[in-house]
């Protein structure tokens, strides 16, 4: 009798172990993912018009906390807001990072960062490219 009462115990060990596990809760946290800064993209190809920049001096402006797709947006000399559109290189910071990067994670543009007005040639902020047009301001991605 005491063989078969093993035997049976044994039976209901081995059952166990061979029938699927049931799904415990992870007590690992799950990584949540971190929202970029939205950035409008300018569409391939790049290219510049220059229409003409709005009165200087222009200043970027970063606020992870604007509506989308505000976030990144130029204000000129007379106060005037305008739209940004970006070259395919650059990405949005996040929140805790509000910056323009560009491949490679170094920074573009910073909350603040104003284009420079040459006395010859292109526009720039913190040496990319800037062209106007239609109350938008467009960054150019490096060039190769």
């Amino acid at each position: 009798m005491r063989a078969l009462i093993v035997t049976a115990f044994v039976a209901v060990l081995a059952v166990a172990a061979c029938s699927p596990q049931r799904d415990t809760p992870s007590t690992s946290p799950v990584p949540t993912p971190v929202p970029t800064l939205y950035l409008r993209p300018m569409g391939e190809p790049e290219f510049c018009l220059l229409a003409g920049l709005p009165p200087p001096p222009i200043t970027f402006r970063i606020d992870p906390a604007a509506l989308w797709p505000e976030q990144v947006t130029a204000v000129d000399g007379t106060g005037e807001v305008h739209h940004t559109f970006w070259g395919i290189a650059f990405t949005g910071g996040t929140p805790d990072d509000p910056v323009v990067r560009v491949h490679g994670g170094v920074i573009a543009v910073r909350d603040g960062d104003q284009v420079r007005f040459p006395a010859r040639g292109q526009p720039t902020i913190n040496g990319f490219d800037v062209c106007s047009g239609n109350n938008a301001l467009y960054i150019l991605s490096p060039r190769s």
